[in-house]
């Protein structure tokens, strides 16, 4: 224990080292003495630390920010996501034909163009004086998909198809995003992945650190072509891993660190655990067992934010979420021969996916796959009656669930934190606290599927209704419009979180 003398005659000292302990050792330390308790309630900086470990956030020592601002723009964001309040909303018409190519991250919205040879993307605002508009990049080629690490690199990565009579190239064009010119860091301005004699492929890409990876996919094609998994070096342009499988097996990935990621296997009915050296998986996770009559015709995942090794030498806010808590989605689509299909979501965080991931494969090259009875209950929350046609729903430790023509958003949060301060506020009807086993049934699993994985939510209420669903990122909602048609956006909603309206500071997001 710290003595009281020490704290009246060093408490800069003294502020210093409480800094490095976790919220749950500095409130204990609280409790020792007055002169600690008064010391710790008045330090702006162990306020600011506190508050950041309840908010799950991480500092960036880059902003400029100082750190009384920083403790009230904080508290201010977690104060609206809790009372399910917005300091203010916009509303971005969406005026150009719009293609499926979409992204959330990094405070920047993207949507393609129909014509996939511009990729436009709006500055989301960060204070209601802001002004909102789209801009553009233009690209020479087809676009299939993009990749982006805007805080880390400042890196826009493009995948293209350009058909050679017959063939069909597929390239990766590297822009630094801010410039929409070619990324200095890059040694290859393109980097060629492959020619295939089948048309446009599905794609999926991701970057973080050096890696970057990518799954190309031809999910329809009555050929039934293999599936590819390719991960390079995206500032040299090597080929650090090349895999295949059969037609309808890969779809996503998430990086559980710099160096291992998880690729769910749709066919094998498992989610592979992989690293930058293997071209074999290193272990697997099984997940719930199917009836004969079943199987899984699509999981797609989503994790934001992704790690950043290098940094976020791109970023000017204050805070980010932490990677290594973030809530992990997989929406799972189940379809039986003679039935419709039915989405599940089972949400998981990326650190309990990382501590049940091995080291290397065994040593004969084969890898084990863990039983979901074993893995999966304890870590896990599944929900059923998934609708969101986007998979940008889950920031942070926040996920936001939509119904159908409902008028109302649901928003689970799973940080530890946030779930016992709600345990104490039972009397506020706003909050439900799932702690409790769920059981989920379903004719298409053999067994009752249980999950443990406790979560808060609180209903979002008084809302327009949102046919196109709601994204989310760390300090936003996002409502879409739908035309009548029920498939163009007419607009975006943005309904934000954060300091009072007379509040001016500059957040540019992306620098």
């Amino acid at each position: 224990m710290i003595a009281p003398e020490y704290v009246h005659s060093f408490p800069e000292l003294t502020i210093r080292i409480l800094s490095y302990l976790s919220l749950y050792d500095i409130l204990a330390c609280q409790l020792t003495h007055p002169a600690i308790y008064t010391l710790i309630k008045e330090s702006t900086l162990l306020q600011y630390h506190i508050t950041t470990q309840i908010a799950g956030v991480e500092d960036n020592p880059g902003s400029m920010v100082d750190v009384r601002e920083r403790l009230e723009r904080l508290s201010a964001r977690e104060i609206g996501w809790a009372q399910s309040e917005f300091d203010f909303s916009q509303t971005m018409p969406v005026k150009h034909d719009h293609s499926g190519i979409y992204d959330l991250t990094g405070g920047v919205y993207f949507l393609g163009n129909r014509n996939r040879r511009v990729m436009h993307y709006c500055r989301l605002p960060s204070k209601a004086s802001d002004q909102t508009q789209w801009a553009k990049i233009d690209i020479d080629a087809s676009i299939i998909d993009i990749g982006l690490a805007l805080y880390e690199h400042d890196l826009m990565a493009v995948v293209t198809t350009t058909s050679r009579g017959d063939m069909h190239t597929i390239e990766i064009s590297l822009l630094k995003f801010s410039t929409g010119k070619r990324h200095p860091e890059a040694q290859f301005p393109d980097i060629f992945v492959a020619e295939s004699r089948w048309a446009r492929p599905s794609a999926f890409i991701i970057i973080v650190g050096d890696a970057l990876a990518l799954i190309t996919a031809h999910y329809d094609n009555p050929s039934d072509p293999d599936d590819d998994l390719y991960v390079f070096d995206w500032k040299t342009g090597a080929l650090k891993v090349h895999a295949t499988a059969p037609n309808n097996s890969y779809a996503d990935l998430i990086f559980l660190s710099p160096t291992r990621f998880l690729l769910p296997n749709a066919n094998a009915r498992f989610l592979e655990f992989r690293d930058l050296t293997h071209t074999q998986p290193i272990g697997a996770l099984a997940l719930p067992s199917l009836r004969n009559s079943y199987f899984f015709s699509d999981i797609a995942g989503r994790c934001e934010p992704n790690p950043t090794p290098s940094g976020i030498p791109h970023s000017t806010r204050p805070f980010h979420a932490s990677s290594a808590d973030a809530i992990a989605i997989f929406n799972i689509c189940v379809r039986g021969f003679q039935t419709l299909d039915s989405t599940f979501s089972m949400f998981v965080h990326r650190h309990a996916l990382f501590n049940l991931c091995p080291v290397s494969p065994n040593d004969n090259g084969t890898f084990e796959v863990i039983p979901w009875a074993t893995w999966g209950p304890r870590v896990t929350r599944w929900m059923g009656g998934g609708s969101s046609r986007w998979i940008t729903t889950t920031a942070g430790e926040r996920a936001v669930l939509t119904a159908q023509g409902v008028n109302k958003a649901t928003i689970l949060d799973f940080r530890p934190a946030r779930l016992h301060i709600s345990k104490h506020q039972q009397h506020n009807m706003h909050f439900r606290v799932g702690e409790e086993r769920s059981v989920f049934l379903h004719s298409a699993f053999v067994d009752p599927i249980e999950s443990f994985l406790p979560y808060t939510a609180r209903a979002v209420a008084g809302m327009e209704i949102y046919e196109g669903g709601l994204l989310i990122d760390e300090d936003r909602l996002i409502g879409v419009k739908l035309e009548e048609s029920g498939s163009v956006i007419r607009n975006v909603v943005i309904h934000h979180f954060g300091p009072k309206p007379d509040s001016d500071t500059e957040d540019n997001e992306v620098r």
